[in-house]
């Protein structure tokens, strides 16, 4: 019995999407010139969760966040580049688990709203440089 009210405290104490999907995400940040062709570039990418600095054509781990994406891109002969992205968007599925399922979101939606775990991140954003 004491297992079974531990383990139902656990689960209301914490939000199913931070259990299920954590509170971080792949993003590839892909560098193109005019042709299409990947290009080498040091770019730095920043949203309000914070900033991270890394070469382009590669996979980084971000902590998710709902708002905008900035990412900006240097490479050779000074070339440069940078994009915008607001494609993040809230999982519905995970608010109604939270909702219908663990607490009616007493306590799991503050958990997944604030730790950003609700939040579903864009899996490219490409930079044209110029």
């Amino acid at each position: 019995m004491s297992k079974g009210i531990f383990i139902l405290l656990f689960l209301g104490l914490s939000g199913c999407a931070s259990i299920t999907s954590g509170t971080t995400d792949d993003v590839y940040i892909g560098a193109y010139n005019d042709r299409g062709v990947s290009v080498p570039a040091d770019c730095t990418v920043t949203n309000d969760a914070g900033t991270i600095r890394t070469k382009a054509n590669r996979n980084i781990r971000m902590k998710k966040d709902k708002d905008e994406i900035f990412v900006e891109c240097r490479g050779k002969n000074a070339s440069y580049g940078e994009a915008r992205n607001d494609e993040a968007r809230v999982s519905i599925g995970y608010l109604l688990t939270d909702f219908l399922i663990l607490d009616f979101c007493l306590i799991s939606c503050w958990v997944d709203g604030l730790s950003g775990a609700w939040v579903v991140m864009p899996p490219r954003i490409e930079v044209e440089m110029e």
